[in-house]
């Protein structure tokens, strides 16, 4: 996974296996050079990871460590908050990075599911009952040009219309060398801004009045 069919890199291929930790292999046995070989699938994360290595021989102990850089030379990166609620307004941000040593120019496409549609600014009203949003509301492309060597980027001013999890895709090409891609996928849980089950009770307590009623008598425990 990840290569055509001539064994080189498919870079149009949607990056969407994103990990903390790239590897791990407790159990490795060197040669009697203390030589070892082992091969990896790498994540789609595009950043430095730290391949170390703890060696064991008898009451003997070693380790060593060394940065491994997985980069792409153009580069779209989803920028999103931790958490968010149906109704909420926010901007959606692609993170572009031209690591070429040419000026490109860059045509990026968002495409939203139906969790969500495109607004035109921050505060635009629009209808509050939960609906499957228009196409054309949920695409947007844009074009920019971006220097070698240099990182952009693009704000999408975005409303939440619907709760549960949402899958977006992130797309970027140049449009001035072919073949040059990258696309990626990312999930965002959106809540509700209320709880789902809610219950109100008001007790009139006047003066020296004192009440041995139970206050919480007839509330529903699943709300406790």
């Amino acid at each position: 996974e990840g290569y055509d069919e001539s064994g080189r890199a498919d870079l149009s291929r949607r990056r969407k296996d994103f990990k903390a930790v790239a590897f791990w292999e407790p159990g490795l046995v060197t040669k009697r050079e203390g030589v070892v070989t082992h091969s990896f699938d790498a994540p789609d994360n595009l950043t430095s990871f730290r391949l170390m290595a703890v060696v064991v021989k008898g009451n003997q102990f070693g380790s060593g460590d060394h940065p491994v850089v997985i980069n792409k030379p153009l580069i779209i990166e989803p920028a999103l908050p931790a958490v968010t609620n149906l109704s909420d307004q926010i901007d959606l941000t692609a993170v572009l990075h031209n690591n070429t040593l040419k000026a490109q120019r860059l045509e990026v496409e968002v495409m939203l599911d139906e969790h969500a549609q495109f607004v035109e600014r921050l505060g635009e009203v629009i209808p509050t009952r939960l609906e499957v949003s228009p196409v054309q509301r949920r695409t947007r492309v844009e074009e920019l040009n971006i220097s070698p060597g240099q990182t952009e980027v693009l704000h999408f001013p975005t409303a939440m219309v619907r709760e549960g999890e949402a899958t977006w895709t992130w797309k970027v090409r140049s449009l001035s060398e072919e073949g040059l891609v990258d696309s990626a996928e990312s999930k965002l849980d959106i809540g509700y801004p209320l709880p789902l089950l809610r219950s109100s009770r008001s007790v009139t307590l006047g003066g020296d009045e004192r009440t041995n009623d139970n206050l919480l008598a007839g509330i529903d425990t699943d709300l406790l």
